[in-house]
């Protein structure tokens, strides 16, 4: 809790080393991802850090893109990739190609009780080409999704 609120007032600045604080966080995302606790670690990471600094979340979860997105805890995280997804250049890509892989099971992910988190952020903040993606794989089963309990 006091990692948590250090970061949420920003005051991270002061009391850490950002660079020996996120060096302890790589190579561990999936298992932070699912604790309770430490998930919210990763959030305030990316809702205060600049997307250079928390790319490797998004480099860790590639191959795990949708299982994240549909985990309770972690779709919060993909969440916050979100709002990196519109970073230039390297800092965005691994946000972007995050998304790209979740969206591969768009449908599937508008039917699951927290996947369809994600593909509500995505339609209200994400890039035209991901919205586009979501779009598609709604019209492809528009009955289904529309009697659907997550879907509609």
């Amino acid at each position: 809790r006091t990692l948590q609120h250090t970061l949420a007032g920003q005051r991270w600045r002061v009391h850490f080393d950002v660079e020996a604080l996120l060096g302890q966080l790589r190579g561990h995302v999936l298992e932070a991802v699912q604790q309770p606790h430490a998930n919210h670690v990763l959030m305030k990471l990316l809702d205060a850090m600049p997307s250079e600094y928390v790319t490797f979340v998004a480099e860790e979860l590639l191959g795990s893109a949708v299982w994240a997105s549909k985990h309770r805890f972690g779709c919060r995280v993909v969440l916050r990739l979100v709002q990196h997804s519109g970073a230039e250049g390297w800092a965005g890509d691994g946000a972007r190609a995050v998304l790209s892989e979740a969206l591969e099971s768009a449908g599937e992910l508008c039917r699951d009780e927290f996947g369809k988190f994600v593909v509500e952020e995505v339609m209200e903040r994400g890039g035209a080409e991901h919205q586009q993606v979501v779009v598609a794989a709604l019209r492809a089963r528009l009955p289904q999704h529309a009697r659907h309990e997550h879907a509609s």
